[in-house]
């Protein structure tokens, strides 16, 4: 509840480290409190990003999103 700023959350789907439940619990918990959360699952990986296709769309998401992040909260 105390986070004011957009978040991304990405998540492997056969991640065994960290159960997806705990993404969806947090996603839900942050949307319920206003926050905005770009959301992104990679069924085929695991605790990071190991297949190119995965990792390339990965950056290529957190740079849109850093870019929109950064013009929402520069005053």
């Amino acid at each position: 509840a105390r986070i004011k700023v957009p978040v991304m959350l990405a998540h492997g789907g056969r991640d065994r480290r960290v159960p997806i439940v705990h993404a969806q619990q947090f996603r839900s918990a942050a949307e319920n409190a206003g926050v905005k959360v770009e959301w992104v699952l990679y069924g085929d990986e695991y605790h990071g990003f190991y297949l190119p296709a995965a990792e390339a769309d990965y950056w290529e998401r957190m740079d849109k999103f850093l870019k929109r992040a950064m013009s929402d909260t520069t005053p």
